[in-house]
């Protein structure tokens, strides 16, 4: 692999984080990839659709071999 080539990896998280986390990626100016599904949930009272993660606790990053060690 060339130094500044970029790659896809997937980057595990902390539960329920995967939107915030692909938030602060884009702040950060990180090519990421969080696919989202739209889920419509039902309480006794209401009903709501709501967007979970389709794989939950990762989130997908493009970057180089440098750039990968410093998100851990």
């Amino acid at each position: 692999m060339k130094p500044k080539e970029k790659h896809w990896y997937a980057l595990y998280t902390k539960p329920r984080w995967e939107k915030k986390i692909a938030g602060i990626l884009t702040e950060m100016g990180i090519e990421n990839y969080c696919p989202l599904n739209r889920v419509e949930k039902q309480w006794t009272d209401r009903r709501k659709v709501i967007l979970e993660p389709l794989f939950r606790s990762y989130v997908f990053v493009k970057v180089t071999d440098k750039e990968k060690w410093a998100l851990k």
